[in-house]
């Protein structure tokens, strides 16, 4: 079984993961470290609006809701973006991590 020190080799910035903001309303925004890939419109299962983006994220990090926005810089193209949470993350992993899907704001 893992546990969040295992997942902290993944989510390292220096490695995998990108440095990103969650921004929900008005609130302070809340930093994360969360793995950006590219999902096609079959993997989005019914979640494909133009580009989409996956993220996975530590359970512990972070609590993402339809309609979010996340912030950072964009690891396949070096430029800062942000994003709309598509839906509200899921738990995988024995509930350590979360993946949900990311569109354009």
């Amino acid at each position: 079984m893992l546990d969040t020190e295992d997942l902290a080799l993944y989510f390292d910035t220096g490695d995998f993961a990108t440095a990103l903001h969650m921004v929900r309303g008005g609130a302070a925004p809340v930093a994360f470290a969360g793995i950006l890939s590219a999902v096609d419109e079959e993997g989005a299962q019914g979640y494909f609006v133009g580009q989409v983006a996956e993220l996975r994220y530590p359970a512990n990090a972070v609590t993402l809701l339809e309609g979010d926005t996340v912030s950072g810089v964009d690891p396949a193209t070096g430029v800062a973006t942000t994003w709309r949470v598509l839906r509200e993350g899921r738990r995988v992993l024995d509930g350590l991590e979360c993946f949900t899907f990311l569109g354009a704001p």
